[in-house]
């Protein structure tokens, strides 16, 4: 997680909180904005590349349904665009070829 929020630009005290609270890149999509900012992540746009950043390590990444398609909500894809994640960037984060995308 510490590498994560300083590859973010966080400073150490920002690092020392998540550490002390134990969240890891799994537990970040289930922290409010609330918890968020109470752990240092004050702005909307630290707290949408923090989750997408985490999206990797997220055991729960699109899975392929029976007919081959995959479930990826459109609301993903437009945080990650909005984040100024590139197609390529996106297609990593998410677990999907570039043609898939």
């Amino acid at each position: 997680m510490s590498n994560i929020l300083r590859k973010l630009g966080h400073n150490d005290t920002v690092i020392q909180r998540f550490s002390v609270e134990k969240v890891t890149p799994d537990t970040i999509r289930h922290l409010s904005l609330h918890e968020l900012n109470s752990l240092g992540v004050l702005e909307r746009t630290d707290i949408m590349k923090l989750r997408i950043e985490c999206l990797c390590y997220n055991s729960h990444l699109p899975r392929v349904e029976t007919n081959g398609s995959f479930q990826i909500s459109r609301f993903m894809i437009e945080s990650l665009f909005e984040a100024g994640y590139s197609v390529k960037d996106t297609c990593i984060a998410l677990g999907v070829s570039e043609s898939t995308m």
